[in-house]
């Protein structure tokens, strides 16, 4: 298993939700950051009460560093083609767990590249997507695996 690549502590998760109703409300960020309704989807369509959403929330987690490891290697050495595979890489596979927030930042980010990618050296433009969007996904990546930790702990009922 890779190590996480931002401040992280298994099993210290924490159910922030005052805290993370106070960012929302300052209008900081919209959207959740785990949205568990679609948790509750994925586990009606695939489950059968099998809990295999569970295993995808799981595997989710266990991904995220690699994920998180390539887009900040891509966006840092001025690698265009793997910055986008990155970002698009994390935007669906949050996406699929629910993260909405990270997905947000995702998208965000997702757009300079391809911003970026049209014009005529987008590696020199790299460097500076990184310092103006990693930190913050990076931040937001660790809150949602908390968060997510704690609807694995909890359930979804």
């Amino acid at each position: 298993m890779q190590p996480l690549l931002f401040p992280y502590r298994r099993g210290k998760a924490t159910t922030d939700t005052a805290g993370e109703n106070a960012e929302m409300e300052k209008g900081d960020h919209k959207a959740p950051l785990v949205d568990t309704a679609v948790l509750a989807r994925l586990s009606a369509v695939t489950d059968a009460g099998h809990g295999l959403w569970k295993v995808l929330v799981t595997d989710f987690i266990s991904q995220l560093p690699g994920r998180m490891a390539r887009l900040r290697s891509a966006l840092t050495s001025g690698d265009i083609s793997g910055g986008l595979a990155a970002v698009v890489s994390l935007r669906t596979s949050v996406h699929t767990v629910g993260a909405s927030r990270l997905a947000g930042l995702a998208l965000a980010l997702e757009t300079q590249l391809r911003r970026a990618a049209a014009t005529p050296d987008p590696g020199r433009l790299l460097p500076g997507l990184a310092a103006a969007h990693l930190q913050e996904i990076l931040h937001c990546a660790q809150r949602t695996v908390h968060k997510l930790e704690s609807v694995l702990r909890q359930g979804l009922g």
